[in-house]
This record gives structure tokens, C-alpha cells and sequence, in this order.
């Protein structure tokens, strides 16, 4: 009686051991797909506020709602928070995009936290909501060429 009460308890634990171990596994081949699959899927803005780009702004194409880097230009990161668009060849910039919190008309929403522009692995640009003090309605992605402003997208 002992010996099959031993053998029962050291099955139990055994099995609860593999489950155990079988369960961390699958976690962690969950996250690593799920990250994968956001990080290759562009952000497309929710809705766009032009049809088409400004003509300052030749190294930008706007496919699908979403803004993609041209050959040949890069994004330089400015000092007060904007990135530039610049040719590769001379680094000159010739426009520059910022993001900041956009309050649709007719909301009564006080509007508090801020936006950031961000650009992935892909050089997609997109805006994206502060992680330290998120914006609490939506990002509205802005381009300015030659002093000239304009929207262009609400993420």
C-alpha cells in the first residue's frame, strides 16, 4: 500500500512539473509571435486630412494611409522634439513633422498629455502618444515646409 501511495504522490508531482514547464513555454512563443507581427505591420493614420502631400515634401509618399520614406532622403531628429526630411546626399532639410494632441471639433474634452513623432525599422512615420504622459484624445500628425504648416493625418 505504501509503495503504490509513492509511486501515485511522485506521478502527481511529476505531472504538475511538465505541465508547468509546458505552460512557460507556450507564453513565451506567444509573445514572441505577437511582437513580431506589430512590429512588421505599418501604423496607418485613422483618418488623413489631405489627399495629397505638400510639394516641399518630395521624399514622402503617402500609400494606403501610410507615410513612407522615399531613395535617397533620410529623417534627421531635430532638438526641439520634430524630425526633418532631408536628401542623403547634402542632409539639407526641407521640411520637418511634429505630432501633438488634436481635439475633433464639438468635443468638450479638455485636452492634457502629448504626441511624439516616431518613425519604425521600415522608416514609416507615424505619431504615437507620450508613454510618460499619453495624450488623452488623438495625435495629429503636422508637416511644415517653408514656414508653411500643414495637417496631414490624425493617428
Amino acid at each position: 500500500m505504501r509503495t503504490t501511495y509513492l509511486i501515485s504522490t511522485l506521478a502527481v508531482i511529476l505531472i504538475g512539473m511538465i505541465f508547468a514547464f509546458s505552460q512557460s513555454i507556450q507564453s513565451t512563443g506567444r509573445t514572441t509571435q505577437t511582437g513580431t507581427i506589430q512590429e512588421t505591420q505599418p501604423v496607418k493614420a485613422r483618418k488623413l486630412l489631405v489627399k495629397n502631400l505638400p510639394k516641399g515634401l518630395p521624399g514622402i509618399a503617402l500609400e494606403k494611409g501610410v507615410f513612407k520614406l522615399k531613395e535617397g532622403y533620410k529623417f534627421v531628429p531635430l532638438p526641439d522634439g520634430t524630425v526633418g526630411l532631408a536628401l542623403k546626399a547634402s542632409g539639407e532639410v526641407s521640411g520637418t513633422f511634429t505630432c501633438g494632441c488634436y481635439k475633433e471639433a464639438g468635443s468638450s474634452t479638455q485636452v492634457s498629455g502629448g504626441c511624439k513623432v516616431a518613425v519604425d525599422k521600415e522608416n514609416r512615420l507615424r505619431c504615437e502618444k507620450v508613454p510618460e504622459n499619453p495624450c488623452n484624445v488623438t495625435c495629429l500628425l503636422e508637416a511644415k515646409v517653408n514656414g508653411l504648416a500643414s495637417r496631414l493625418a490624425i493617428f
